[in-house]
């Protein structure tokens, strides 16, 4: 749909099409976030940078990576951690792994959506370089739509700053 103001269309409604157009975008965002976007691991050139400031830690069977802010690469201590899951993953041949990235609140809505799905396209590719089949994964991003912790705090935000990997029968 193309909408064709006239000369002398009023700012009032100019700024109703406006508007219209933002509560689209608005929804559009909104039914994203509540669902996660699926997130493509096709075979691409880029390569996973191995430095960065990521942190990581395991609770409760689900590995969870922590990322500085803005920060979309892997850094050499998560090695082990996906070691870990990737033995895992050989020793349970029918299983699925599910990588679910998200971000703090800073920044731009959609920008954060990117970025959870840089972050998990990053995870994935680290888990194909150490013999995953692509095809035994399911990568989602959320962007800022679901914290584990307030953003009001450095701490929170960092906890929100993460990509959780857990390995499905």
């Amino acid at each position: 749909m193309v909408f064709k103001f006239r000369q002398q269309s009023s700012p009032l409604v100019k700024l109703v099409y406006a508007g219209i157009v933002g509560l689209a975008l608005l929804a559009i965002t909104s039914h994203t976030h509540a669902q996660g976007a699926n997130v493509d691991l096709g075979q691409s050139e880029e390569r996973v940078n191995e430095t960065g400031d990521a942190l990581k830690t395991v609770i409760e069977g689900v590995t969870h990576v922590f990322f500085a802010f803005g920060a979309e690469t892997i850094d050499r201590d998560l090695q082990s951690v996906l070691l870990g899951l990737v033995e895992q993953a050989e020793a349970n041949p029918n299983s699925t792994i599910l990588i679910e990235a998200h971000t703090d609140n800073r920044g731009w809505a959609l920008g954060n959506l990117e970025l959870s799905r840089i972050r998990a396209r990053s995870v994935a590719k680290e888990l194909i370089a150490n013999g995953i089949n692509v095809a035994r994964m399911r990568a989602f991003a959320f962007g800022e739509s679901r914290p584990v912790a307030r953003n009001s705090t450095a701490e929170g935000r960092r906890l929100n700053r993460r990509v959780e990997i857990s390995l499905t029968p």
